[in-house]
């Protein structure tokens, strides 16, 4: 696959994935419901890749990943939800390089 391709694959995923955590609002998402939810769109992801752009994303204050943990009912994830510079660059009002809003 060119290079060009590829950029252009990485854009169209990023943006799913931002369009995915606006949906999920307030509560986020994890990495098991994220990469359910994106075989569902139609954009099956591998979990490296899928790390790979939830990594850039976060980078980016695109998204924020928020610890939950409780050692109780042993539950320990990472919750990915968006942020406010994530919903702009979605909406067109920031332009972020990388990130193929359409």
């Amino acid at each position: 696959m060119s290079d060009l391709l590829k950029a252009m694959e990485n854009q169209v995923m990023r943006n799913q994935l931002l369009e995915l955590f606006q949906e999920a609002g307030p509560n986020g998402a994890n990495e098991k419901v994220i990469a359910m939810a994106m075989k569902k769109a139609g954009y099956p992801v591998k979990p490296e890749q899928l790390k790979k752009d939830l990594y850039y994303l976060e980078k980016k204050n695109l998204i924020e990943c928020v610890k939950c943990e409780n050692k109780a009912l042993k539950i320990n994830m990472d919750v990915y939800m968006i942020t406010p510079d994530g919903i702009d660059a979605l909406e067109g009002t920031t332009e972020v390089p990388g990130i193929g809003v359409e």
